[in-house]
């Protein structure tokens, strides 16, 4: 899908749903996938795929997708800053270790 998008546009996925038809054992032969967009707009874009046999075209999952499309940030922009709290935290220092009774 993102090839149907326009220069400076990306997109994030809102709802995906597929679909098992048949089960797809290690003796299956090649199989084949086939995807396209359904409606690319400027907020949302939709998509249907399908998996199926390359020969004998047996269908074996098939789906949809939808996604959300936004404008990617511009480059010569800053980021801003974060307000989040970092995700890794220092390690808590141990305390030294008193001499006590032995048990």
């Amino acid at each position: 899908m993102l090839a149907a998008l326009p220069a400076g546009r990306a997109c994030t996925t809102v709802r995906l749903g597929v679909n098992h038809v048949r089960p797809v054992p290690a003796t299956t032969p090649m199989l084949r996938r086939e995807g396209r967009p359904v409606h690319v707009g400027r907020t949302t874009a939709t998509a249907e795929a399908r998996i199926a046999g390359a020969a004998d075209r047996r269908l074996y999952a098939h789906g949809t997708a939808t996604r959300a499309v936004f404008a990617l940030p511009d480059a010569a922009r800053r980021p801003r800053p974060s307000r989040r709290a970092p995700l890794t935290r220092p390690a808590p220092r141990s305390a030294p270790r008193r001499p006590g009774p032995r048990p």
